[in-house]
């Protein structure tokens, strides 16, 4: 008894058979019939079409006409590159012009910049700054040395303050023991 898997699988067969046995004989249908041609009939003219030999006189003239327009044509293509040809170069200019005076204003700033710095790098101005900031560190430090032993007397001060109070204190309880 077949399964389900074996009667797909002889499926496939067949149908592997029958492809390759229809591109086998479309293969030989080709290589012996080469009579088939598809290419497009073209029928060839009668004479009675063909010009004759007096209508050559016409066909010179039309002929001569047709190579004055392209005599023409070519002499409007040269005027229009030249014309592009002489806008391009003007273009040209305009760039270089602008380029140079980009130029000049970049060498005007840059020698600005190197006179400033140039300048900056001779004052001594910063060195009595740095005096006078040195100074006034130091005595930020006094300062903040006298703060602190302002703070530490101030405790001390607030310390025997509470001592007084709880001795007067004391004192009071005492005295109103006393009398009583």
């Amino acid at each position: 008894m077949e399964g389900y898997v074996g009667i797909r699988a002889k499926q496939r067969k067949r149908k592997f058979f029958t492809l390759f046995i229809v591109i086998i004989i479309i293969v030989l249908f080709f290589f012996y019939r080469p009579i088939i041609d598809f290419t497009e009939y073209i029928p060839i003219p009668d004479d009675n079409i063909l010009p004759k030999t007096d209508d050559e006189v016409n066909s010179l003239a039309s002929r001569i006409e047709d190579l004055q327009i392209i005599l023409i044509q070519k002499d409007q293509k040269i005027k229009f590159r030249d014309r592009t040809i002489n806008s391009l170069q003007l273009e040209i200019d305009k760039l270089k012009t602008i380029n140079k005076k980009i130029q000049v204003n970049y060498n005007d700033l840059d020698d600005k910049y190197n006179n400033f710095i140039n300048i900056q790098n001779n004052k001594t101005t910063v060195e009595v700054e740095k005096n006078k900031i040195e100074n006034l560190n130091e005595k930020l430090k006094n300062l903040i040395r006298n703060n602190e032993q302002n703070n530490i007397l101030i405790g001390k001060l607030e310390d025997e303050i509470n001592n007084l109070r709880n001795e007067k204190n004391i004192f009071l309880n005492d005295n109103e023991a006393l009398k009583n």
